[in-house]
């Protein structure tokens, strides 16, 4: 297997899009609005388990903060997202999950909380709940 990305196809001729991010400013929404209502619930859960935190390992931390930060990626991408996600998460600190052991950098073990499976990813060729199942798993450890 080779694995290239897109700038080095680039190089060799092959057209690909360049990807423009527009940002879209939504205005005049209520104070009280869901999303922003859930975006500030998930950002004091931030600071409370930051504070909790506070004097654990550094794994502990970078564990918890990836586990956060994927929470904010699915807020980001779709409410339902969102709820999947937390409803895992959920479910591990109520089971009381022990803590992660990795002899590896957090990336290569938990790869589907950084990013989604990519085009020459192997994940790509699952079906959806398979690459569901196995973020969900992932999100558990993490927790």
């Amino acid at each position: 297997m080779v694995r290239r990305l897109k700038r080095d196809l680039r190089e060799i001729g092959e057209d690909f899009p360049q990807r423009q991010v527009i940002p879209i400013v939504i205005g005049k929404l209520p104070e009280d609005a869901p999303e922003l209502k859930l975006s500030r619930l998930l950002q004091e859960y931030r600071r409370s388990r930051e504070e909790r935190l506070k004097d654990a390992s550094k794994l502990t931390q970078t564990s918890a903060m990836l586990v956060l930060t994927s929470l904010q990626k699915r807020l980001l991408s779709s409410i339902e997202a969102f709820a999947r996600t937390l409803k895992v998460h959920r479910a591990a600190i109520e089971k009381q999950a022990s803590p992660i052991r990795t002899s590896g950098k957090l990336s290569q073990t938990l790869p589907l909380l950084f990013e989604p499976p990519g085009a020459d990813d192997e994940r790509a060729e699952l079906v959806e709940d398979e690459v569901q199942a196995e973020e969900n798993a992932q999100m558990a450890a993490a927790t």
